[in-house]
C-alpha cells in the first residue's frame, strides 16, 4: 500500500535529482548561463593581426589557482609582423581582478601563434570579461 506522504517525498526526490543534473550540465558545458566575454579594445595592428579562438580555463599555481585566457593571434597580412604583446585586463563585473600579458613574437603571413595570459588568485568562473590590447 502506497501512502500519499511517500508519493510526495518521491516527487521531491526525483525533482531534486533533475535540478542537480541540470546544474552539473551547465557547469561542465556552459550550455546554461553566461560566459566570459572577450573584447579587443586596442589593436595597433588593425587589418594585419586578428585575435580569435578564445578560451578561459583555470590551472593550479603555487599557493592557489589562476584564470588563464588562451587564444590565437593570426597574421592576415602580406608581410611578417613583430607583435609586441597581447595584454589583458580580467574583470568580475566592473571589478578588475588583475592584468597580464603575453610577450609577442614574429608572425609570418598566414601563420598563427597561440597565446596564454593568466591572472593569479582568480577562478575562471569569476571572470565575466577580458579586455585585450594588441600593442607594439
Amino acid at each position: 500500500m502506497v501512502f500519499i506522504e511517500d508519493m510526495k517525498n518521491r516527487r521531491q526526490f526525483v525533482g531534486g535529482i533533475g535540478v542537480v543534473g541540470v546544474t552539473a550540465l551547465a557547469g561542465c558545458t556552459g550550455i546554461l548561463g553566461g560566459g566570459t566575454t572577450v573584447e579587443v579594445t586596442e589593436n595597433e595592428y588593425e587589418g594585419t593581426i586578428e585575435v580569435d579562438d578564445h578560451e578561459i580555463d583555470e590551472r593550479s599555481a603555487p599557493g592557489g589557482t589562476e584564470a588563464v585566457l588562451t587564444g590565437t593571434v593570426t597574421n592576415t597580412g602580406d608581410e611578417e609582423v613583430a607583435v609586441g604583446r597581447v595584454a589583458g585586463d580580467f574583470y568580475d563585473d566592473d571589478v578588475l581582478l588583475g592584468e597580464s600579458f603575453w610577450r609577442g613574437d614574429t608572425i609570418e603571413p598566414g601563420d598563427s601563434h597561440q597565446y596564454d595570459i593568466a591572472v593569479f588568485d582568480a577562478d575562471s568562473d569569476d571572470v565575466d570579461r577580458v579586455e585585450l590590447r594588441i600593442v607594439e
